[in-house]
Order: C-alpha cells, then sequence, then structure tokens
C-alpha cells in the first residue's frame, strides 16, 4: 500500500483502522515500516518525485484512516474510564510542553532499564548496525546519485524518525502507559535495523543472514523466559483472588457490599522472585495485576463468582483497630464503612 495508486490509498486507510482498533500502539509500526519503505525507494535509485508521490499515498492513508476510526469507532464504541482517560491528548495550554517533557523523561527511565538488561548487547548492536547501515547506503548514494544532498538529508531524517516511532505520538498523551507492551514500534525498528543492514551489505548476503540469526536466537530465548514468568505470575494471581472470593463467600460481610480496596500490591510468584533481582528488566516485563491502580484487578475479580459484582473503590481508607477479619501469610481481608478492603503484606 505504499506505491501512488489510489487503490493503495484506500488500503492504508483499512490498515490503519485495523490498527487502531486492534491496539492503538501497533500504529507506530506503520509509521516505521513506511520508512523502510522510503530506504529501499532511496536504495533503488527511485528519483525524489517518486519517492514524495509514494510517501504522500501512505502518509494520507494514515490520515483517512485516523479519522474514521476516530468519528466512526472511537467515539461510538470506545467505553471504560481506563481507555479513555489513557487515550486523551494533552490540552494545548501553558502546561503542553511541561507534560511532553514529562512523558519523555519517564519513557526515557524506562528505556534506561530495558537498555541496561540482559539484552543490552541486542539493542546496542542494533544502533550500531543501523548507523554503520545508514553510511554504508550514503556513500552508496553519493557515488551514483544526482540529488546528493537531498537524499543525504532524507536518509539522516529517516534516522530521527526510526527513533522518535519507538514512542511515537504516545508522548502527547495526556496519561500514556508506562509498561514496556505498549512498545511494539520497538519491534518495527529492530526490523527497520535489520532491513537497513540487508540493503547496505546486499552483496554479501552472509553477514546479514549471520547477524539475523543472531538477533532471532537471543530474541526468542528471552521471550520464551519472559512468557514463562508472566504465566508462572498470572498463575498466582488467579489464585488469590479465588482464595479472596472464597474468604468473602466463606466470611458473610461481602454479601451487601459493593466496593473493594486494595492496599499494596500482590508478591511475585516464588519461581519469579529471583529473576527481578538477576534480571531488573523483568520487573517491567511481569506484571502484577492485584493493586488499587490497575483496572484489570477488578475484571480479574469479577471472572469469580463469588465477586463478580464489586468494583474498585479509589477513596482513601483508615484502618482502625477491629477492621481485619481474616489474614494469611500474604494478606489481611476485612472491612471498613461499605468497603471490603484486602492489604497485602
Amino acid at each position: 500500500a505504499y506505491q501512488y495508486k489510489p487503490i493503495n490509498i484506500i488500503i492504508s486507510s483499512i490498515l490503519t483502522i485495523a490498527f487502531l482498533s486492534l491496539y492503538q500502539a501497533a500504529l507506530n509500526t506503520y509509521a516505521i515500516f513506511l520508512l523502510a519503505f522510503i530506504i529501499s525507494d532511496v536504495v533503488k535509485k527511485n528519483s525524489i518525485s517518486n519517492i514524495t508521490k509514494n510517501t504522500a499515498s501512505s502518509v494520507a492513508g494514515l490520515i483517512i484512516g485516523y479519522f474514521s476510526y476516530s468519528y466512526f469507532i472511537a467515539k461510538r464504541l470506545v467505553t471504560g474510564s481506563y481507555n479513555i482517560e489513557h487515550s486523551k491528548i494533552i490540552e494545548i495550554n501553558s502546561s503542553l510542553f511541561e507534560g511532553i517533557i514529562s512523558n519523555v523523561l519517564s519513557f526515557y527511565r524506562m528505556f534506561s532499564t530495558i537498555l541496561n538488561g540482559d539484552n543490552y548487547l541486542i539493542y546496542y548492536s542494533l544502533f550500531f548496525a543501523l548507523i554503520i547501515s545508514l553510511i554504508v547506503i550514503v556513500l552508496k548514494v553519493i557515488k551514483r546519485d544526482e540529488n546528493k544532498k537531498t537524499k543525504f538529508l532524507l536518509v539522516v531524517l529517516i534516522l530521527l524518525a526510526s527513533m522518535f516511532f519507538i514512542i511515537g505520538p504516545m508522548i502527547f498523551l495526556k496519561s500514556p502507559i508506562y509498561a514496556p507492551r505498549v512498545l511494539i514500534g520497538m519491534g518495527g525498528f529492530m526490523f527497520f535495523c535489520c532491513l537497513c543492514v540487508f540493503y547496505a551489505f546486499e552483496d554479501k548476503q552472509l553477514i546479514s543472514r549471520i547477524y539475523f540469526s543472531f538477533i532471532l536466537l537471543i530474541s526468542t530465548i528471552f521471550s520464551y523466559g519472559a512468557c514463562n514468568a508472566i504465566n508462572a505470575q498470572f498463575q498466582l494471581e488467579e489464585s488469590i483472588v479465588n482464595r479472596i472470593s472464597q474468604d468473602i463467600d466463606y466470611l458473610g460481610f461481602g454479601r451487601d457490599k459493593k466496593n473493594i480496596k486494595f492496599i499494596g500490591t500482590e508478591p511475585y510468584a516464588s519461581i519469579n522472585e529471583n529473576i527481578v533481582i538477576k534480571h531488573p528488566l523483568m520487573r517491567e516485563l511481569i506484571p502484577r495485576i492485584i493493586n488499587n491502580n490497575w483496572m484489570w484487578s477488578e475484571v480479574l475479580m469479577q471472572r469469580n463468582v463469588f465477586s463478580r459484582n464489586y468494583r474498585l473503590y479509589d477513596k482513601e481508607v483508615k484502618l482502625e483497630n477491629g477492621w481485619k477479619k481474616s489474614g494469611n501469610n500474604v494478606y489481611d481481608i476485612g472491612v471498613v464503612g461499605e468497603t471490603i478492603v484486602v492489604r497485602f503484606n
């Protein structure tokens, strides 16, 4: 859907709507793939006018798809305070730049954990390979092309844009989610880096194959380990929620209550306790759902027949003597006013 044709604009619009409907953060990969196509055009000696037309075609599809999604889908179908709150844009006022800077710094802190984690060799090698590959591509362009300065500037802009779209439009959100799961653009960036290596050393395919194999092997091993750790944590969370629901039913004090409040967060699963110490990145990758700041704790509770009607209580509660009705080595449970309170140890 990159070439300058009316049908491709329609395809781009449909793809944009699909991206936004499935997972909005995935839109960054659309932008990075567009940059990959532009690099492909540069390498294949396409003229600046053709590159501009092709790019305009994809951008037009993106804009049409975005506004179609916003008007026909988001306004009518997107519900829930969580989804609405995290999709709001920073208001254009005196605090605009303050909000953007705050988002950039918050994402940077998360990136520093990721870049200095177990897979630091992959990420630093990707940046290094990208710089070297773009230099090689620029040298090839300088040797053979007439529009040397224009294409050189284009390659530099593509480099900056590819790094920007790891985060992309999320820096303009009022309440973005600072979690690795929203950084789908990182996967697109990794693809972009590998593609640049391929184009830079297309006459030496062995280099590309060895590098791709290295990236794929390390990423697969790490993903497999992270998946097992996340599954173990979720199994623990289901067990805790079932136990809480049984306590509520057994003690009988929850039958006329509608609110529940969690104080603290559930512990890590036993197999994850050492993992998060030895591998700090895993703290970012292993979500702990049961807390009062995340709607998924409410969703998890509602999956159980004994706690289907409870809603998270977001106001402060004062724990006084006698509030506790039962407890174990994971949590204490009791009632404060009309609210069931679960305090993790």
